[in-house]
């Protein structure tokens, strides 16, 4: 607050007047414009990590405007500490998101990883590992899914189950490699006579 002295001229008051005057409006616009970025940097916190980028950026632009704004003459040390406050938060938030993306991150390609790791322990476990074809497991469940079709649609199906002879002199006389040679050769012979929506597995 200015107040007048004796003496002071009555110029010299009217300039202490206005110099107050704009320097109040300065101030007033000043807050309005630290208001306006608060704003949008409320909304920016809650930002998803799909989101992280453009809150990245968001932080930086709001960053800037407020550093302009602290380089321009101002009138309040207050508004001034203010600035300084909201930029040392704004580098503390952009650090912490950083480092939560980086986990985010990692913690996502370890999800992958072992979604990755969980599909093939699936298809491993459907899958009998000598002739290549699928086990018994899978059989038994397309099984239940065509009883459960046959019940919905009445839609037929045929089983048919093949069994090689003498398959345990072959193991004896020639040896278990020359077997399980026999045991591929079987399964690739009927997996490519069978029809696109036929079903082959090892059942025993």
């Amino acid at each position: 607050v200015a107040l007048e002295t004796p003496h002071r001229s009555p110029t010299r008051n009217t300039l202490i007047v206005e110099e107050v005057a704009a320097r109040d409006k300065q101030l007033d616009k000043s807050i309005q414009e630290v208001r306006e970025l608060l704003i949008p940097l409320a909304n920016v916190v809650s930002v998803t990590e799909s989101a992280s980028g453009e809150a990245a950026e968001a932080f930086g632009n709001a960053r800037r405007a407020i550093r302009d704004l602290a380089t321009e003459k101002v009138a309040s040390p207050v508004l001034a500490e203010a600035q300084r406050i909201l930029i040392d938060e704004i580098d503390r938030v952009v650090q912490s998101n950083a480092k939560h993306h980086t986990e985010l991150d990692k913690a996502n390609q370890g999800i992958a990883e072992q979604r990755r790791q969980i599909e093939e322990l699936r298809v491993q476990a459907r899958i009998d590992g000598l002739p290549g074809i699928p086990n018994r497991a899978s059989f038994d469940e397309r099984l239940d899914e065509y009883i459960a079709l046959l019940g919905r649609a009445n839609l037929a199906f045929t089983r048919l189950l093949q069994d090689i002879d003498f398959f345990k002199r072959v193991n004896d006389v020639h040896g278990h490699v020359n077997g399980d040679r026999v045991l591929s050769g079987v399964a690739a012979r009927i997996t490519d006579s069978i029809r696109n929506n036929d079903f082959a597995a090892r059942y025993g």
